[in-house]
């Protein structure tokens, strides 16, 4: 809205111009009409000549996103003596998650520098995500060359998911008050936060389980 101030201020100094010009003589008063017709053009066009419309942001599509159902599940009839096997469980399922931890760090990259999300802390929503799917990389690599469940391996789960906790806060706050168009674009985001924070959750603990039955086969 702010732009059209120095239109309507051209135009009215051309008007100015005009009415000094007719004391003033021929020439000043057609120099000053075409000063008054430009200033009406610009007007004009910023009015009612119709702008290109800016890119809209696509809904976020979450089509991609993989159900895992209960994360780690298999842990609970696995055998405590394994290890090896458990890691290759843990890996499977957790590649699960990076996958979708992925698909929400690229879903909110998407609304860096877009139109009604100047407030949005995405920036550090992106860094939090990117630092969880590297730490879920991690583990999983881990999981697959040592062929073994690292001791308190769950810890790690429960801070990735604090993580995603911190996420899905953010969003919240952000989309607090807002219009039902941001809503649209901001909740889907918040969800696959939280329900990756729970199935992180509810792995650590699956995980858990699994190393207090591995210490007791020791």
């Amino acid at each position: 809205m702010r732009d059209i101030i120095w239109p309507v201020l051209a135009l009215v100094v051309a008007l100015f111009a005009v009415v000094v010009a007719v004391a003033t003589g021929p020439l000043a008063f057609g120099v000053a009409i075409a000063t008054l017709m430009v200033a009406l053009a610009v007007v004009y066009q910023y009015l009612y000549v119709p702008k290109p419309q800016e890119q809209e942001i696509r809904v976020e599509d979450f089509s991609w996103w993989a159900d895992l159902g209960e994360p780690l599940f298999r842990l609970k009839d696995a055998d405590p003596s394994d290890s090896a096997t458990a890691a290759q469980l843990v890996a499977s399922d957790l590649k699960v998650i990076h996958k979708n931890c992925a698909l929400l760090h690229d879903r909110i990259s998407l609304l860096i520098g877009r139109r009604d999300f100047e407030d949005l802390p995405a920036p550090l929503l992106v860094t939090e995500t990117k630092q969880a799917a590297g730490a879920l990389q991690q583990i999983i690599q881990e999981c697959e060359q040592a062929l073994r469940v690292r001791p308190e391996l769950h810890k790690s789960l429960e801070r990735i998911a604090s993580r995603l906790d911190r996420v899905g806060n953010k969003l919240y706050e952000f989309e607090r008050g807002r219009s039902e168009l941001i809503k649209t674009y901001a909740d889907p985001l918040r969800r696959a936060a939280e329900k990756l924070s729970r199935d992180l959750r509810k792995a650590a603990t699956n995980l858990f389980q699994f190393e207090k039955r591995m210490k007791g086969a020791q």
